[in-house]
């Protein structure tokens, strides 16, 4: 499609279109939320809400409890099997609602519990530019000098990263969750999904040391193959943690926490694509890693007194700011 990068405008030219249908997808679709089913526990039912608010119905509310519900409505199989890749549009979703999301970006912006996940995500990210913005040029020089079809191949092991970050960060992360809810006498709280970032942290960090010391000693080509993949996993795994957390921790709030974690995590890494290879060329490539390495596990440390002290922190600023609802766009 690019020639080998000489016609690299063709590359944007056609990538433009799946970029516009998800742009259009973005605006029919409604937001991601997270159900929690009613449970029976002693002769009661309790619910929780998506702000961890938690109602039991007693004895005393049985008329409301046993009021019967209405009948599903019938269909037929054909229309069951389509709603499965129907895209509903959000009954929340209105121009209005999107003007007022933007003092909540703001709002979201100063949040210590989210802007800690933007700059960790934006390492995390700058470590994936150092690796795949020169992993080309290293390859195809010696001692490799690897032909362009072997060096194509280092976007397969990320691709295979990243697919097994699914299971990894997804089943894994919700296992653990349940179990940590089972041990908090059925409560699940938000600091719960911080186990998300251990994964991501460690693959991130060991990755871009890797890579460093790949390049440092010269290894096999291969080492380079495992330090993308090791990358990409943790790029995955990490933003299956950062939706999760954000989402869950700040439910009304979610549409703009998601918005300053993906697009701030993305305005770090543009900044630092300037400073990449003035800083190769100032600390070697073993250095870089390094350095890269040390910054996502200092990052990823704050999950440690986030676990601890987050709680009272996430409730004293719902406390003073989950009244104003204007903008909130997630069912309550």
């Amino acid at each position: 499609m690019t020639n080998q990068g000489t016609k690299w405008r063709s590359f944007y030219l056609y990538w433009c279109i799946p970029a516009g249908i998800s742009c259009i997808m973005a605006f029919l679709s409604p937001e991601t939320h997270f159900k929690r089913p009613a449970v029976a526990f002693d002769g009661r039912i309790i619910l929780q809400s998506a702000t961890e608010k938690i109602t039991i119905y007693s004895d005393a509310d049985d008329q409301h409890r046993n009021k019967a519900l209405p009948n599903t409505p019938s269909q037929s199989a054909l229309r069951a099997f389509a709603d499965w890749f129907r895209i509903p549009r959000s009954n929340a979703g209105c121009w209005i609602a999107m003007a007022r999301s933007y003092p909540q970006i703001l709002m979201c912006f100063l949040n210590p519990l989210i802007f800690w996940v933007l700059l960790l995500t934006g390492v995390n990210f700058s470590g994936m530019m150092f690796i795949g913005t020169t992993y080309k040029l290293i390859l195809s020089k010696n001692p490799y000098q690897l032909s362009s079809n072997l060096i194509v191949l280092v976007n397969v092991s990320a691709g295979v990263g990243a697919l097994l970050a699914w299971p990894a960060a997804g089943r894994m992360v919700a296992s653990l969750c349940r179990s940590f809810s089972h041990r908090n006498r059925g409560v699940r709280e938000a600091e719960h999904y911080l186990v998300g970032y251990v994964l991501p942290v460690l693959t991130g960090g060991l990755s871009t040391l890797l890579y460093g010391l790949a390049v440092k000693f010269k290894w096999h080509f291969s080492t380079f193959y495992i330090a993308y993949g090791l990358n990409a996993f943790s790029f995955t795994a990490l933003a299956i943690a950062n939706t999760l957390w954000v989402t869950e921790a700040f439910p009304r709030w979610a549409a703009a926490a998601l918005v300053v974690v993906g697009g701030g995590s993305y305005a770090t890494s543009f900044g630092m694509s300037f400073v990449l290879m003035p800083w190769i060329r100032a600390r070697g490539y073993l250095g870089v890693g390094v350095q890269l390495t040390a910054l996502q596990v200092v990052l990823g440390g704050i999950i440690v007194p986030v676990a601890f002290w987050g709680k009272s922190v996430r409730q004293h600023i719902h406390s003073r700011w989950a009244i104003w609802k204007d903008g909130a766009l997630r069912p309550q």
